[in-house]
């Protein structure tokens, strides 16, 4: 396509060749794609799970519906055509990667334009190894389960640091104990939907707001930390970022933000309000 209507797909040099072979090197291939198995299907977005012929690992194909059209016009009133949709989280991902936390790497991923906005499109990443951190905790020894909750907090500590206040659950996150590269925890799902672009940049306040909306979505799939297990998990994260305040007064905020969290979840107004200005 050319014009008012195109396809835009990028791939990493040494898998053009591989997809190539298959014949997945171009988007409408990948958008058809009829492969594999299905992991995750919900409203606007599939994820297949497949393998290449003669290549080692799996790869993650994840196809994204086009945005409604008021979508559109506000993506591209804000100058971000190139950071919505399956383009939008490529770029997440390769960021992160390139500040050193550990996320899945994108190899492939485009959208199919019109008048310079983003349509349907589909990202393509390696599978990392292991599997949802709350599958493993949940039959982790105390040693491992302690391990695994310090690279969580190091990982949010870093991308905090780095003013990236990104909602991340249990299943955004691989983990694996028999990891060779030493890095237990790899960051799978990057939706630029799911970053709190509300937050004040280099306030250590706003990393733990964040984190307190991380624990929130934690409990809310499940995921119980013992009362020892939050103390750690907060202290470990208090110790890799730069200015964070005291002890006491960041698990205060926390806790505020958590009961927040709840009063809004409940539609609670008067809730909302009392804590609100607690908060302040």
């Amino acid at each position: 396509m050319s014009g008012i209507w195109r396809d835009d797909l990028s791939i990493e040099a040494d898998w053009r060749a591989p997809l190539a072979s298959v014949g997945l090197a171009n988007l409408g291939a990948l958008l058809d794609l009829d492969l594999g198995e299905v992991v995750q299907a919900t409203r606007g977005r599939e994820v297949r799970r497949i393998s290449l012929p003669g290549r080692a690992g799996q790869l993650y194909v994840k196809r994204v519906a086009a945005p409604s059209l008021p979508q559109r016009v506000r993506t591209l009133a804000r100058g971000r055509a190139r950071l919505a949709g399956a383009e939008g989280e490529a770029a997440a991902l390769l960021h992160l990667r390139g500040l050193g936390i550990s996320a899945a790497r994108p190899i492939a991923w485009g959208a199919r334009r019109s008048f310079g906005a983003a349509g349907e499109g589909v990202l393509v990443t390696e599978a990392a190894s292991g599997e949802d951190l709350s599958r493993v905790l949940a039959t982790a020894s105390y040693r491992e389960r302690r391990a695994l909750l310090e690279d969580g907090a190091a990982l949010l500590a870093r991308m905090h640091a780095h003013d990236l206040f990104h909602e991340v659950r249990p299943r955004d996150l691989i983990a694996s104990l028999a990891s060779a590269t030493g890095e237990r925890l790899t960051l799978i799902d990057r939706d630029p939907k799911n970053v709190l672009r509300h937050l004040a940049k280099g306030d250590p306040r706003s990393g733990l707001i964040c984190l307190a909306r991380c624990d929130y979505l934690s409990r809310r799939a499940g995921l119980r930390l013992s009362g020892v297990e939050r103390w750690r998990f907060l202290r470990s994260y208090l110790a890799r970022l730069p200015g964070a305040p005291p002890f006491a007064e960041s698990a205060r905020l926390i806790a505020l933000r958590l009961a927040l969290e709840l009063a809004r979840h409940r539609a609670d107004p008067a809730l909302v309000r009392e804590f609100g200005a607690l908060e302040a």
